[in-house]
């Protein structure tokens, strides 16, 4: 029944109208600084991007202009995390409880607590990486880009060196961070610390655009199925966990009123990218550069939380 009102639904419309809807808060909000934006019109591109149950790509806006990923790379690695270690195994070293402490705040191991309270935030995704180089070692990156090109189906995937440099020169709260871990026992005294800093500042700056988003958010509403290539890339276990954590700590600090407004498992970048999961097998992703003052896209917010009024896409 729900796939038989999903094919009366006119989504090109849709997306046009939730644009619209949300371009009335364009020229609101900041961009980090260190992404440099140098052409003024580039504050003014929006995105919105959907994938039907059937695989069908509906679009709207700039879709195909690139940014960086920033925190949604978060969402990758801890899914990959989940496909070498049990929650058990995790948990031992990150939580997955939600803070109302902004997404780059180390306060809670500067007050003694040893775990990082979940791997949305930048300290817990930090840890994400150190465990997954226990794995991988040095290739930890090159598999973390394969798998997104593999969702993607985009080989020439890459991250932005003009990016990466500014960002790593401010990495100081992150390396106090890390030290932090070591220091509390949570982290080996063997983790290799400059390696797991500059992978994760790689993953932040993976370039992608809107339509990879909503393909990667397409695969997570699937259980970890990929309807292109017809086969199930992750587990659907790991798949459901990793949106339950999305749910509560997917919009950083603003995560409960994203829940309130919007009702679907997100993540958000200060690169100005969106990815949010659905219940009904479709995917979706906005961008737009300005954030609100947690870091969040006040345009691809606004268009999703009218995406999702209009189509009833809350799972709450």
């Amino acid at each position: 029944m729900e796939n038989e009102k999903q094919k009366k639904v006119n989504y090109d419309e849709i997306l046009k109208e939730s644009l619209e809807f949300g371009s009335k808060f364009q020229g609101k909000g900041t961009t980090m600084k260190f992404l440099e934006i140098k052409d003024e019109k580039e504050l003014d591109k929006w995105a919105l991007a959907l994938i039907d149950d059937k695989g069908t790509i509906y679009q709207a806006g700039d879709t195909e202009h690139r940014f960086s990923m920033q925190s949604v790379s978060k969402v990758l690695t801890f899914l990959i995390l989940l496909e070498n270690k049990s929650l058990d195994e995790i948990t031992q070293t990150i939580d997955i409880k939600p803070t109302a402490l902004p997404y780059n705040s180390i306060v809670d191991l500067e007050l003694g607590k040893r775990k990082p309270r979940n791997p949305m935030v930048s300290i817990g995704a930090i840890a994400t990486i150190a465990l997954l180089y226990e794995i991988y070692k040095e290739n930890t990156f090159e598999v973390i880009l394969n798998h997104l090109k593999n969702i993607t189906g985009n080989s020439k995937l890459y991250y932005s060196e003009e990016i990466l440099v500014p960002e790593m020169a401010g990495a100081y709260s992150n390396i106090s961070g890390i030290h932090l871990m070591i220091q509390a026992g949570t982290l080996s005294k063997d983790t290799k610390i400059k390696e797991v800093i500059e992978i994760y500042y790689k993953c932040c700056t993976i370039m992608v655009n809107t339509i990879e988003l909503a393909q990667f958010s397409h695969l997570l509403s699937n259980d970890g199925y990929h309807i292109v290539k017809k086969k199930q890339l992750y587990t659907p276990e790991n798949v459901q966990i990793l949106r339950s954590v999305m749910a509560h700590s997917g919009m950083y600090n603003h995560s409960g009123e994203f829940a309130a407004s919007v009702g679907l498992p997100a993540k958000s970048g200060v690169g100005g990218g969106v990815l949010a999961c659905t219940k009904c097998k479709l995917g979706i992703a906005a961008f737009s550069p300005r954030l609100d003052e947690a870091g969040n896209s006040i345009v691809a917010v606004k268009s999703l939380e009218y995406l999702s009024k209009k189509l009833n896409l809350s799972i709450y």
